[in-house]
């Protein structure tokens, strides 16, 4: 994860902060979910233990945040 971030002077008592967050830069592949049948006899199927393909079964890839506060 990365993070910068920076502040600005609007008046004499309000100052606003901006921050860009990033998770997961570099990708990886997070599954939830693995095929877990094993199949017939004393021999795996060729699926077997592979990840699951779809949304529900990994989670997010690259993602990005803006945020700006306020403070006074």
């Amino acid at each position: 994860d990365l993070a910068l971030s920076k502040q600005f002077s609007l008046r004499e008592r309000f100052r606003a902060e901006t921050r860009v967050e990033a998770l997961n830069v570099f990708n990886s592949k997070n599954f939830i979910n693995l095929n877990s049948t094993y199949g017939e006899g004393s021999t795996p199927l060729a699926s077997f233990l592979t990840p699951l393909a779809g949304v529900s079964n990994s989670d997010p890839s690259r993602q990005l945040q803006f945020v700006v506060h306020l403070l006074f």
